[in-house]
């Protein structure tokens, strides 16, 4: 389902298994430079990643500041 609309299914006949050792190095090298893309865009924003997670951690005494500054790096076009 994609915006609501069913789809055909469609078999996916590539990618690493769930699991592999190698998905960590993998995500790694797919997202390099992103976070410093990001991290420059916006001020006080820093990416954080974990085997294959990422987060965004921002920093404020004000709820309103880091919802957005958190939506303004998840529009950073990289």
């Amino acid at each position: 389902m994609l915006d609501g609309e069913a789809r055909d299914i469609s078999p996916i006949d590539t990618g690493i298994p769930q699991g592999s050792p190698v998905a960590p190095i993998l995500f790694v090298t797919y997202l390099y430079g992103i976070f410093d893309e990001v991290e420059r865009a916006v001020l006080d924003v820093q990416g954080l990643s974990f085997a294959d997670d990422i987060g965004w951690w921002v920093k404020d005494e004000n709820e309103e500041e880091v919802a957005a500054k958190l939506a303004e790096a998840a529009a950073v076009e990289v």
